[in-house]
């Protein structure tokens, strides 16, 4: 298994993880808007550093 192959399949996982929590959040913060706001601004944090990360691995691959 090749290096790039590796890192797809941890940011699928990654990324399947996170729709999960935001699913379980959504459901759990329909009235809470700032909640869902600080959190949905942690999540696009994470998000770039992932794709950073991906970009970088698949440039230099």
């Amino acid at each position: 298994m090749s290096i790039t192959t590796h890192i797809d399949v941890l940011v699928a996982e990654q990324i399947f993880s996170i729709e999960k929590i935001l699913l379980q959040f959504t459901i759990f913060s329909v009235n809470q808007d700032w909640l869902y706001q600080s959190f949905w601004n942690e999540t696009t944090k994470y998000f770039k550093k992932i794709l950073f990360i991906y970009t970088v691995v698949t440039f230099l691959a």
